[in-house]
């Protein structure tokens, strides 16, 4: 769907048991307003890969993020566990959280 050139995949495991993958592509992007990552899905739908990653993210005890702009590209974020042991932002920058906003 997203006709991009480019794809970077970064799994990152940390030795206190957290695992961090991100996947970001330099495609279409979308407006994520119009395809909301949380509640029901909807049953007229035909968008439900948002919702399906978010389901098993959670299924597992994971954050699950999408940050996506038309035109821009999107970037997919799960975070599992502690990622404060031996987190190397500098190879993980879409998993960087703002201080205070709580870690996963």
């Amino acid at each position: 769907h997203a006709q991009a050139t480019h794809v970077d995949v970064t799994l990152q495991c940390f030795p206190a048991g957290g695992v961090g993958l991100s996947i970001i592509d330099d495609g279409g992007g979308f407006d994520i307003d119009q395809y909301p990552t949380s509640g029901p899905r909807s049953a007229t739908s035909s968008h439900f890969g948002l919702n399906i990653m978010r389901e098993r993210a959670a299924a597992i005890g994971a954050d699950f993020e999408v940050q996506s702009c038309p035109g821009q590209g999107t970037q997919v974020l799960v975070r599992y566990g502690d990622l404060e042991a031996a987190f190397e932002p500098s190879l993980f920058p879409g998993l960087v959280k703002e201080q205070g906003a709580g870690g996963g």
